[in-house]
């Protein structure tokens, strides 16, 4: 999703960084492994197909991919600490976001509650 293309969000122990072309030749070691293939229902691709994937997934404004990247200072799998303004330090897995427009019923409610908050806010 490109409206996450800059966005990092940073909690006490990870941080989430949007899923970059940097990313992709460590993510598709990761994802060669065949018990992790099992886990995420998965197919092995080409590094060129992840490649394919990384930018489809950027490009769709229905889904948002963040790398999650831990905040100890190594990078998953070894010991050598990392620079804290290198966007794959501490690089431990991903989440994805799945986003779908607001259904009536939802718009409603939404409509209802903020109404509400404005009448308590008058009294």
């Amino acid at each position: 999703m490109r409206d996450n293309l800059t966005t990092i969000l940073r909690g006490r122990r990870v941080r989430l960084v949007p899923y970059l072309p940097l990313h992709v030749p460590r993510y598709h070691r990761w994802m060669q492994d065949e018990e992790l293939q099992r886990l995420t229902c998965s197919e092995p691709l080409t590094l060129a197909e992840e490649y394919a994937n990384q930018l489809s997934w950027r490009e769709d404004a229905s889904k948002a991919t963040f790398i999650v990247c831990a905040l100890d200072g190594h990078s998953a799998n070894t010991d050598e600490p990392t620079a804290v303004d290198d966007l794959t330090a501490g690089m431990c897995g991903d989440v994805n976001a799945f986003l779908s427009p607001a259904e009536e019923e939802d718009e409603e409610t939404a409509d209802e509650q903020q109404q509400q908050q404005q009448q308590q806010q008058q009294q």
